[in-house]
């Protein structure tokens, strides 16, 4: 696990456009503008797709960006004012926020799993078929290839005269 402190959102925007795997941004509302974090929650859900990472809006200036107002119209996991983050209130916002993240992992990890297994069984399933399919033609080729066929008084045996060459075959009943 890294940990990396970003003032500027330019830098930002390119660690997160190359890094699809960062557990938590603990963003401040206010930085080039009154509203660049919002606007890059914005950009991080809806351009990225990333709704993976774990956003923790953090504010000093509440009256900027109120909390019913964030928390309804941006997809956000916390919102906090920098005056209530203490020191255990921090250290235990990114340590539930990190568990979010964890267990989100692990079920998309099942769900690639389970998605790979049910893959795996179908090319199998359709390779079993397909293999079929393939003996099917064949035999079908084999029988349009056959020059003669004629029974013996018995019907156990079938005679068949398949490319000049003679081949002897019991018939199962």
């Amino acid at each position: 696990m890294m940990l990396k402190f970003i003032h500027l959102q330019s830098w930002l925007l390119k660690i997160l456009s190359l890094n699809d795997d960062i557990g938590i941004i603990l963003l401040d509302v206010v930085m080039e503008t009154n509203t660049s974090g919002l606007d890059l929650v914005k950009y991080i859900r809806e351009d990225l797709k990333n709704t993976m990472s774990r956003i923790i809006i953090r504010t000093g200036q509440h009256g900027e960006a109120p909390e019913r107002y964030v928390i309804e119209n941006y997809d956000i996991n916390d919102y906090k004012e920098k005056t209530e983050l203490t020191t255990d209130k921090l250290y235990t916002t990114i340590r539930t926020a990190l568990a979010q993240y964890a267990h989100l992992v692990d079920l998309l990890n099942k769900k690639e799993d389970r998605l790979r297994g049910v893959i795996l069984e179908r090319i199998s399933q359709f390779i079993s078929y397909n293999k079929s399919k393939n003996e099917f033609k064949n035999l079908a080729i084999k029988v349009e290839n056959i020059k003669s066929i004629s029974s013996i008084k018995n019907r156990d045996v079938l005679y068949v005269s398949h490319n000049n060459k003679k081949f002897i075959k019991n018939i199962v009943k």
